[in-house]
C-alpha cells in the first residue's frame, strides 16, 4: 500500500511538471535530477515511516517548482543578493531604501555569515552547511531568517545581481580568492534560477588609519598600503573570473576620506575603525552598489544618483554631506581603481 501510494505521489508530481505552459520560465535542467526515486525507495525499504517519506517528497516536490517556474518574476523589480559577511551587511543595508527613493522596485538579499571568507563560503556551499543568516529587504523592514544554507538563499529569489567579496583581512592578497572565488561562481551559475544573472565583485574598503584590528598588521597597519593591495586583488580576481562589474566601495570610502567633512564622520567612515559607521558609512556603500548595479548595468529602468532622495538619519544641517557623497561614489564608479579627492 505504501508502495503505491509513493507510486501516485511521483506520478503527480511528474504530472505537474508537464503541463506547465512553455511561456513560463524553465531551468534547462532536469527535474529528474532533483526527483531521487531510488533514495525514495530506499527509505521504505528501511522502514521509515510513511509520513517521513512523505516530507521527502514534500522537500523534493518544493524544490521542483522553485526550479521549474517563477511565479514571483517581475522584470520590473531589481533583485540584488550578496553573499558575504559583516561588509557585505554595511554596504546592503540602506541599499532598499536608496533604490525605492529613485523610483526603482528591488528585492535585496544579504547571505551572512561573520568574517566569512570565500574559502569557508566554498566550504559551507559544496556541504551545503546551514550556517547563515538570511538578511532581507522587500520593504524598508528587514527580514531575518537564521540557519540557511547558501542554496536555499540564491533558491528563494530569481536574482538579477548575485555578488562576492572577500573577507576584509584577506581582501588584499589574492592567493586566498582562487580557487574558491571560481568555485563559487561555478555553484552558483549552476543552481541560480536565472540564467542570465550577472555576476558582481564588492570591493571591500580599507580600515581606519588609527585601527586597532589585528588583521591591519598584515598591511604594516598602513591604510593606503592596505587599499592599494585590495585595488590589486580585485583586479586580479575580475581577470581570472570573468566578472566585469567592480563594486568600488573601497575608493569610494577612499575618496571621502579625502574630504575633511566627510572624514570626521566616525572614525574615517568607521564603527570601530573597520566597520562602516552606520549612517553615511553605510549610505556611501549602498549608493556605490546603487550606482553600480542599477544605473550602470540594470537596463530595465534608466536612473541616476540624483534621483535618489533617500538620506539615512541626516538632520538639516548635514545635507550638504549628501551632494559631497554623491560626488564621491560618481568618481568612484567612473574611475574604480584611482583615488579622488574631494574638495567640495
Amino acid at each position: 500500500m505504501i508502495k503505491k501510494t509513493i507510486s501516485f505521489l511521483i506520478i503527480c508530481i511528474m504530472a505537474f511538471s508537464i503541463v506547465i505552459p512553455n511561456d513560463i520560465y524553465a531551468l534547462e535542467r532536469d527535474y529528474t535530477e532533483t526527483l531521487d526515486i531510488n533514495t525514495i525507495q530506499s527509505f521504505i525499504d528501511e522502514g521509515q515511516s510513511l509520513l517521513r517519506v512523505l516530507n521527502l517528497i514534500k522537500n523534493i516536490e518544493k524544490e521542483l517548482i522553485y526550479k521549474t517556474i517563477d511565479i514571483d518574476f517581475n522584470p520590473k523589480t531589481v533583485k540584488i543578493l550578496a553573499i558575504g559577511n559583516s561588509f557585505s551587511e554595511d554596504a546592503a543595508y540602506w541599499l532598499y531604501d536608496i533604490a525605492k527613493s529613485a523610483g526603482v522596485d528591488v528585492i535585496v538579499g544579504n547571505v551572512y555569515f561573520s568574517g566569512c571568507s570565500l574559502k569557508t563560503h566554498w566550504n559551507n556551499a559544496s556541504n551545503n552547511n546551514a550556517t547563515y543568516t538570511y538578511y532581507k529587504w522587500t520593504s524598508s523592514t528587514m527580514e531575518k531568517l537564521e540557519k540557511q544554507t547558501m542554496k536555499s538563499c540564491i533558491l528563494d529569489e530569481r536574482w538579477d545581481f548575485i555578488t562576492f567579496q572577500q573577507a576584509s583581512p584577506d581582501s588584499g592578497i589574492y592567493s586566498t580568492f582562487q580557487p574558491y572565488l571560481n568555485n563559487l561562481i561555478g555553484y552558483t551559475k549552476g543552481i541560480s534560477r536565472n540564467k542570465n544573472v550577472k555576476l558582481a565583485l564588492n570591493m571591500t574598503w580599507a580600515y581606519a588609519e588609527n585601527s586597532t584590528n589585528e588583521n591591519f598588521e598584515t598591511y604594516n597597519s598602513d591604510q593606503k598600503i592596505m587599499y592599494n593591495s585590495i585595488i590589486n586583488s580585485y583586479k586580479q580576481a575580475s581577470f581570472d573570473s570573468n566578472i566585469d562589474i567592480i563594486i568600488p566601495c573601497a575608493t569610494a570610502i577612499q575618496n571621502a576620506r579625502t574630504n575633511s567633512l566627510l572624514r570626521a564622520v566616525g572614525n574615517e567612515l568607521t564603527l570601530d575603525g573597520y566597520h562602516l559607521e552606520e549612517d553615511i558609512g553605510r549610505y556611501i556603500a549602498g549608493l556605490t552598489y546603487f550606482e553600480t548595479l542599477i544605473v550602470k548595468n540594470w537596463d530595465k529602468e534608466k536612473k541616476d544618483i540624483n534621483d535618489v532622495t533617500f538620506m539615512p538619519n541626516i538632520n538639516d544641517n548635514n545635507k550638504e554631506l549628501v551632494s559631497l557623497v554623491k560626488n564621491v561614489v560618481n568618481n568612484a564608479v567612473l574611475k574604480p581603481y584611482t583615488v579622488t579627492r574631494i574638495d567640495k
